[in-house]
């Protein structure tokens, strides 16, 4: 569906359409899987989105970026990727995209062995969600924030963190997310 719209939006001459077009052509080929396919679309978007100025949405592309070079095992370019989106982000003062750019940072950081780092972004993430009452966002970082702790030795940083996230993602009905933090915290009751 998303590969026909960007192809009718490009035929049109639809700069913006098309860069949103393939955006989300991008989003769904590493829902599934397809990292390498979703970059070359996300290069693609990025091209588009820089012709016509579209900062905001350039910043989107960053993140999805950041993503896919996790995905692929690149935590460096995926630093690279969040630091260059989060520049924007910062620029455009979205809460919601400075949310997520630093979780995408966190998550680098992290795949790359740099906790202290990665507990920084988390932090910020959380600052940012909450400015924009981001629930899924702060439930994230709260998750991240949980295992964060873990991975450094700090089972109790570990549970309260672990708690705030299974209290919003029930207030929410976020099943998943529920059942993850329930999961990390029968991992912290285990001697």
């Amino acid at each position: 569906m998303f590969r026909r719209g960007a192809e009718i939006c490009e035929q049109l001459g639809d700069r913006w359409e098309h860069s949103i077009a393939l955006y989300n052509l991008a989003e769904t080929l590493l829902g599934s899987g397809a990292s390498a396919e979703a970059l070359r679309h996300l290069d693609r978007a990025d091209a588009e989105k820089r012709a016509i100025g579209d900062r905001w949405g350039l910043g989107y592309v960053h993140y999805a970026r950041a993503r896919a070079e996790l995905a692929r095992k690149r935590p460096k370019a995926a630093l690279a990727e969040a630091s260059a989106g989060l520049e924007l982000a910062l620029g455009i003062r979205d809460p919601k995209l400075l949310a997520l750019l630093n979780l995408a940072l966190a998550r680098a950081h992290q795949a790359g062995g740099d906790l202290a780092g990665a507990e920084r972004a988390l932090r910020f993430a959380l600052a940012s969600a909450r400015r924009c009452a981001s629930r899924a966002e702060m439930i994230e970082a709260h998750l991240a924030l949980a295992s964060a702790h873990l991975l450094q030795g700090r089972p109790a940083a570990a549970q309260r963190a672990a708690h705030r996230a299974r209290t919003l993602a029930s207030r929410i009905g976020a099943g998943p997310a529920v059942q993850s933090a329930a999961a990390l915290l029968e991992r912290l009751r285990r001697p």
